[in-house]
């Protein structure tokens, strides 16, 4: 790891009730477990793991695309596009994930696959979704999700204590936490998506190479 790279340290916010200034992050009033970092000094930190594409047939998860001409003036690709060019957006609506929840084992089996099992049990208490949805349809969250960690640099050195959101994971096509619609229930709109682009062959580095030339990824062992 570089010497200039931050050190990281878990710390839990999840029981916090009121606004903790010292964190740069606060709660607001909302549904349980919704994390307010909009505005928020937290830095926002890619893992490499982010532009590396899995398949888990075993759990009806995927995060490979089609070819990207086939993308080309979709959602996905401006959600994508404009995430490489403003990280920033991740800041915003972050949703706690509780590994208590219904289906939690497949969740952690697909974060697992990505963080490894060491990794995701050292910061299961705060790891985030968020949407990106820049389409016309701004009071919709759309499908496209990112998966984060909240951590410390630095813990307990006032001055150079630091937040950072850490993306690891991207999910097109909202299978992590799949959610379903009128009669049709979560599972089963997760197997109909699945289905749906389960035949898709091209990894997220390679479809979007260029877009992504704009972020410094960094290593897993960073965390």
């Amino acid at each position: 790891m570089s010497t200039n790279s931050p050190i990281f340290n878990t710390k839990l916010i999840t029981n916090v009730v009121k606004a903790n200034i010292s964190s740069g992050l606060s709660l607001i009033n909302g549904p349980a477990n919704v994390l307010n970092a909009h505005n928020a000094q937290a830095k926002i930190l890619f893992l490499k793991t982010c532009k590396k594409s899995v398949k888990l047939p075993g759990v009806s998860f995927s995060n490979y695309l089609p070819e990207r001409f086939l993308l080309h003036d979709t959602s996905l690709e401006t959600n994508l596009c404009t995430l490489c060019k403003n990280p920033n957006i991740l800041q915003c609506d972050l949703t706690s994930i509780a590994f208590n929840r219904e289906n939690s084992n497949r969740i952690k089996s697909i974060m697992i696959n990505v963080l490894g099992e060491e990794k995701l049990d050292e910061y299961l208490d705060v790891v985030y979704e968020t949407y990106v949805n820049c389409d016309d349809t701004l009071d919709q969250r759309g499908t496209f999700r990112v998966f984060l960690i909240y951590a410390i640099s630095n813990p307990g050195n006032i001055e150079n204590e630091e937040n950072w959101l850490v993306a690891f994971l991207i999910d097109p096509f909202h299978l992590v936490c799949p959610v379903g619609y009128k009669n049709v229930s979560n599972e089963d709109a997760m197997k109909k998506k699945y289905k749906d682009i389960q035949c898709y062959t091209e990894d997220l580095g390679i479809a979007f190479k260029k877009e992504f030339e704009n972020i410094d990824f960094k290593e897993l062992d960073i965390i």
